[in-house]
């Protein structure tokens, strides 16, 4: 019976990361009746008083009225979340959540926070769907403690996170804080929309996620890699220079790859 509850939530977790993944879970939670506790506010570039930060790698390293706890003791039903790839997802999503207690942890820089939109870890200001994801994992009774790691940055080619690219330099670090406290159970890749636009061949594509993946072993990270087939909408503010992508087609080399 254990075996299949996880089992479960690796499907709930697949589900999530495809395209429109977000807004099938918005759906859902309008349905359920869970927005109206659980969505702040949406996030139409509204600032907070306070201090905002980025680093270099762009992540949102501070953001007004984070609340640290302790990071919670790993069971086998803690799930422990590394989510990375561009803007979906970062913090770029319109609606803004915070976790329904703290069984759902956001992990940064060492420490642990109540999970709440904008996620530390990830660039961008706005809204992310993780934080909702983890409240249903938990409120579904599939895990008991839900950690996420977010990594995610807006707007990247694949080529910056395989080896030798400075988002591969910057998943490792995220990888050695996080492994003397937690191990990673699962990793959610959802990235691809700026290769389709700036035209990366198949064969590129591939090569690269598997470097990334090798970068994941490498740092003792065996968890499974969940990976949304995610092409479209590389048009967009986020991507200014994705203006001269070719017509989308739902066969590209990206999706191949």
């Amino acid at each position: 019976m254990a075996s299949r509850r996880v089992n479960i939530g690796i499907v709930i977790l697949v589900a999530t990361c495809v395209p429109l993944g977000s807004f099938l879970l918005g759906m859902q939670c309008q349905i359920n009746g869970l927005c109206a506790r659980l969505a702040i506010e949406n996030s139409k570039l509204h600032r907070l008083p306070g201090s905002i930060q980025h680093d270099g790698y762009g992540r949102l390293v501070a953001f007004p009225g984070k609340q640290r706890v302790d990071c919670p003791t790993q069971t086998p039903r803690t799930a422990v979340l590394l989510v990375l790839g561009q803007s979906d997802s970062a913090n770029y999503q319109g609606q803004r959540f915070r976790a329904i207690d703290r069984r759902v942890v956001n992990f940064f820089g060492g420490k642990c926070f109540v999970a709440e939109s904008p996620l530390l870890g990830a660039s961008g200001e706005f809204g992310e769907s993780w934080t909702l994801l983890g409240n249903r994992l938990v409120a579904a009774g599939l895990f008991d403690q839900v950690v996420l790691i977010p990594a995610g940055i807006g707007a990247t080619l694949i080529r910056r996170w395989a080896a030798g690219g400075d988002l591969n330099a910057m998943l490792v670090e995220a990888i050695n804080e996080v492994e003397p406290i937690h191990k990673i159970t699962h990793v959610l890749w959802h990235q691809g929309e700026s290769d389709f636009a700036k035209a990366t061949p198949e064969a590129t594509y591939f090569s690269a996620f598997q470097s990334i993946v090798a970068t994941l072993r490498a740092t003792r990270v065996f968890a499974p890699v969940y990976v949304s087939k995610a092409t479209y909408g590389a048009v967009d503010r986020f991507d200014p220079g994705a203006a001269n992508a070719p017509p989308w087609r739902k066969d590209n080399p990206v999706a191949a790859a």
